[in-house]
C-alpha cells in the first residue's frame, strides 16, 4: 500500500502541475492520544483493539455498528443526521459504549436513530486527527478550485489513495452505506468545501492550529438534509 500511495503522490503532483496548482502538504501533527476506549482514540489504535476480538477488521466496530443502526431504524426518518437527539441521552449511551461494547453487554435495542446519528457525529468529531488527515488538507482545499468536475473527481481519487488505510476504509464505508439514508457524500452536487468541513476541517486547520478544538464532524452539516 505504501507503493500505491507513493505512485498516487507522484501522479497527483504531476496532475496538479498540469493544472497550474501548487501541491502543498501540512506537516503531520503529533499529539498525545488515548490508547484505550472508543471516543477520542486514533483510528489505528481502535482497529488494533478491534482486531484482538475480530481479526481482519478494517473499520472500527463502533462506526460499523452505528451506521448499521441508522440503516435499521432511520430509513423513514427525515433529517436523521441533522436533527439532534437528547444530549443527556447521547451522553449516557456514550458512557455505556465505553464500558460495555467490547464485553458484548451493550444493548443496541435502546439506541434510537437520532441517538445513533448523535453518537456517530460525536465519534468523528472527537477523533484526534481528521478523517482526511491534516497532512493533505491543502491538497483537498485546492481541489475545490478545479473547474472541471471530471478533473475534480480524478484529483479526489488520487487524494483518497493517499489516505492511511484505516481512514480510507472508514471513508469508503461512510460513502457506501444504504443510499436510502443519503450520505452527504452520496450526491455529486455536494461541494468540496462541504466535504472538507464534514470530514473534519476548518480554516484553522489549514494554518496549523491545534486540531483538537477546530475540526467538525463528518455527516453533520446542518445545511444538508438527509
Amino acid at each position: 500500500m505504501k507503493k500505491i500511495g507513493y505512485i498516487s503522490l507522484i501522479e497527483l503532483t504531476t496532475f496538479y502541475d498540469g493544472l497550474g496548482i501548487e501541491l502543498k502538504r501540512n506537516r503531520a501533527a503529533r499529539s498525545k492520544t488515548r490508547e484505550s476506549g472508543i471516543f477520542g482514540v486514533p483510528l489505528t489504535t481502535l482497529l488494533e483493539n478491534d482486531q484482538k476480538k475480530f481479526p481482519g477488521s478494517k473499520v472500527p466496530l463502533v462506526f460499523r455498528k452505528l451506521l448499521s443502526k441508522l440503516e435499521q431504524t432511520g430509513l423513514q426518518a427525515e433529517g436523521i443526521l441533522r436533527v439532534p437527539g437528547s444530549a443527556s441521552r447521547v451522553k449516557h449511551l456514550r458512557q455505556e459504549l465505553e464500558q460495555k461494547l467490547y464485553e458484548d453487554r451493550f444493548d443496541w435495542e435502546q439506541v434510537r436513530h437520532n441517538d445513533a446519528a448523535g453518537l456517530l457525529k460525536m465519534f468523528i468529531r472527537e477523533l484526534p486527527y481528521p478523517l482526511l488527515t491534516l497532512q493533505h488538507a491543502p491538497a483537498f482545499a485546492a481541489a475545490q478550485n478545479i473547474s472541471s468536475p471530471r478533473q475534480q473527481i480524478q484529483a479526489l481519487h488520487l487524494l483518497i489513495m493517499l489516505l492511511p488505510e484505516p481512514n480510507r476504509d472508514t471513508l469508503k464505508v461512510s460513502l457506501s452505506y444504504d443510499p436510502k439514508i443519503k450520505s452527504p457524500f452520496y450526491s455529486p452536487l455536494v461541494s468540496l468545501r462541504k466535504v472538507r468541513r464534514l470530514c473534519g476541517y476548518s480554516r484553522t486547520h489549514d494554518h496549523g492550529h491545534n486540531p483538537k478544538h477546530t475540526h467538525t464532524p463528518i455527516l453533520s452539516n446542518p445545511k444538508i438534509s438527509v
